[in-house]
Formats: structure tokens, C-alpha cells, sequence
């Protein structure tokens, strides 16, 4: 779908120095929570009130969204790794993610997007929408821990949060109640005759043999001016198309 760019943000792309960044929102029952991948918070002001992405670059990152083929629901995880947060200044992680589990999670929409804007600028220039789905389940995972490597506050250093959405692209397998009959097709397009011949074909199960002897002992029907006609294969005769003519329905 195309979309319309402000002259503003036509001159910003055509820069030789962009900087993007991943955004993530959820909508959740406690609020919307916005959250970008930088170590301070972005602004889009593009928005009525504005929206301000939280900086957060060590809270969270994002698996690739791969599509395996045309209209396919792929889901994606969001990761939250002790690790990074703890070399990021947070002195306990575990705390966050029991918080974040708190929440009513499952089903709560999330959109993953990409912030583009001049580097070092807090203002976003232009968003473009990734991804949106919804939650499916959350989970704590904890890694296998060595021992020998444990340090004094590297505890909880080993856990990750995995968050797994489930693409809004699922609504493309939904089924309808649209049927593949004559009535409907009419209904899509009155002058469309594709179903009116089928429950004749199907009934008789006529097979036309074109441009070939009818194999011994059958025969076809093809319809000519409201009159069925039978060619026997005793005749002889090669069925021509391009000799036929007033074909009904054909």
C-alpha cells in the first residue's frame, strides 16, 4: 500500500547518515508501555499525544521474522536476557520478569516496528510498522549453569524471559461462509457462467474428446444453438472447435 511522505521525511531518507532503531509496543490492561532499542528514550511526534519509546536498549531484542511462504502466520519471540541487563546496570533481573508475569499477557496485541531518524536526533523521523501480533505465552527459561563460574552477583545473570507472539496473519486461514456454487459465484459477478454447467457435467459425466477419434464405443455431446448433439466415434468424425459455433456456456 503506498504511503505518503512529508517533505521532511523525504529529505531525511535521501541523508548519506540515518540511523534505525527497533520499537516494540504493548498493548497491555495495565496501560501501553512503548520501548525502543537505544540507551535513551525517542519521541514520535508524528503522533497525537506523542509517543515516547523508552530507551532500553539491554531490556530486550528480537528474533529474525522469517516468512516461509505467501501469507504465512510466522510468530516471533522477544527475548529479555539477564545477562545483558546485568552488564547494563540492573542488579536484579529476576525481579522485572516476575513483574512482567504479573500482567495479563496472553492474547495482549504487541507491534514491532522500525524507528528511522538522523543520528543523535531523540525525535524519530519516520516509523515503519514490522510486525503485529499477539501474545501467546511467556515463559522464564533458565540456562545450565557451571558451577565453577558462578560469581557473587552472576545468580541470576543466566535467565531469560522468552516472550512468543503469534502473527495477526493467521486471520488469512480464517474460513467464510461463502459456497462454491453458481448462486454465489453470481453474486461476485452476475455475468460470470464458470458453475452454470457443472451439475450437467457432473451428472452425465460427458467427456469431450478434442481434436481426436472418440476412443470405440463412446461418444460426446456438445450443445449447439439449445440442441444436444451426439458424435459417434463409429463415424469417423474429428471434433474441430474452431468449426464449431453458437457453443453454450463453452
Amino acid at each position: 500500500m503506498a504511503r505518503n511522505l512529508t517533505s521532511a521525511q523525504i529529505t531525511m531518507l535521501q541523508s548519506s547518515a540515518l540511523k534505525a532503531n527497533m520499537l516494540a509496543t504493548f498493548y497491555l490492561d495495565e496501560g501501553t508501555y512503548s520501548f525502543c532499542d537505544d540507551v535513551q528514550d525517542l519521541v514520535d511526534p508524528t503522533t497525537s499525544p506523542a509517543t515516547t519509546y523508552i530507551g532500553a536498549s539491554a531490556l530486550a531484542q528480537c528474533a529474525n521474522i522469517v516468512s516461509s511462504k505467501p501469507f504465512s502466520a510466522e510468530s516471533c519471540t522477544i527475548t529479555c536476557d539477564g545477562t545483558r541487563m546485568l552488564q547494563s546496570g540492573f542488579t536484579d533481573p529476576a525481579i522485572l520478569f516476575r513483574t512482567i508475569l504479573t500482567y495479563e499477557l496472553h492474547q495482549r496485541r504487541v507491534v514491532l516496528g522500525m524507528g528511522i531518524s538522523y543520528p543523535g536526533a531523540t525525535n524519530i523521523g519516520l516509523v515503519v510498522q514490522l510486525y503485529s501480533g499477539k501474545i501467546n505465552n511467556a515463559q522464564v527459561v533458565d540456562q545450565q549453569v557451571d558451577i565453577g563460574s558462578i560469581s557473587d552477583n552472576g545468580g541470576n545473570s543466566g535467565a531469560q524471559l522468552i516472550i512468543t507472539l503469534d502473527s495477526l496473519a493467521a486471520r488469512y486461514q480464517d474460513t467464510t461462509s461463502r459456497v462454491r456454487n453458481w448462486e454465489d459465484q453470481l453474486e461476485i459477478d452476475p455475468t460470470d457462467n464458470f458453475f452454470k454447467f457443472v451439475n450437467q457435467t457432473v451428472a452425465s459425466e460427458r467427456v469431450l474428446y478434442w481434436g481426436v477419434k472418440n476412443p470405440p464405443g463412446t461418444a460426446s455431446t456438445y450443445q449447439t444453438s439449445g440442441v444436444a448433439t451426439n458424435l459417434q466415434s463409429g463415424t469417423g468424425k474429428i471434433i474441430n472447435p474452431p468449426n464449431i459455433t453458437g457453443l453454450d456456456g463453452f
